[in-house]
């Protein structure tokens, strides 16, 4: 079921590492959209006493610090090497998280019924979303630049990264799935050059005002 039927809700994905948060970010400089992050749905979910907190308190509830924040660290790490419970807490939190996409979507067809929506979903292909937009765009580097990418800014072993690369889909399942790649393999200019012919193509570019 679409997020929206009266927006146009499009969905951004990527392999990991892959640049989508850059991405997203210079669309919405240039184009007239309004945008939801899963991930930052997912952590408002898992605040202490929110619903997704409770879900991790019943599955895991070693997971969970004195302060009562979850060790997202650790969970992390777990979820990297355990099937079973990636799988258990896929279940228990991708429902919650995307009924608070809908909401926000709802809400943004109240009050800017003129806008576009770019959501932007790692595992959208992984949870089965793909018929909730209208366009899924996918996000593409291959393996050694993602690997490089995400050790660096997750601080994180090579190990670590590339467990955390095997527990999503491959490239060639998310691109046949997907409506549009952006190749982010080369130089940021190049991408940049695509990202503004997609988006011309899909959306309105922001009125400059004076």
């Amino acid at each position: 079921m679409p997020f929206s039927n009266k927006l146009k809700v499009t969905g951004l994905t990527g392999i990991i590492g892959s640049g989508k948060s850059s991405v997203a970010a210079f669309w919405l400089a240039k184009f007239n959209l309004s945008f939801i992050n899963a991930d930052l749905v997912g952590r408002e979910l898992l605040a202490p006493g929110r619903p997704g907190w409770e879900n991790i308190r019943h599955l895991c509830k070693h997971f969970i610090l004195k302060d009562q924040q979850i060790d997202r660290i650790a969970l992390r790490r777990a979820l990297f090497h355990d099937e079973t419970l990636r799988r258990q807490l896929d279940q228990a939190l991708h429902p919650l998280i995307r009924d608070e996409i809908r909401r926000q979507i709802a809400i943004l067809a109240v009050s800017r019924p003129d806008t576009d929506v770019l959501v932007e979903v790692p595992l959208l292909h992984e949870a089965g979303w793909e018929n909730d937009f209208s366009k899924i765009i996918l996000v593409y580097v291959d393996s050694q630049q993602g690997l490089k990418r995400i050790i660096a800014r997750d601080e994180i072993s090579r190990q670590e990264a590339e467990k955390a690369m095997q527990a999503q889909w491959s490239a060639t399942d998310k691109i046949r799935r997907s409506d549009h790649v952006i190749n982010n393999n080369l130089s940021w200019p190049a991408t940049v050059l695509q990202l503004s012919h997609l988006g011309r193509l899909l959306w309105s570019e922001k009125r400059l005002t004076h």
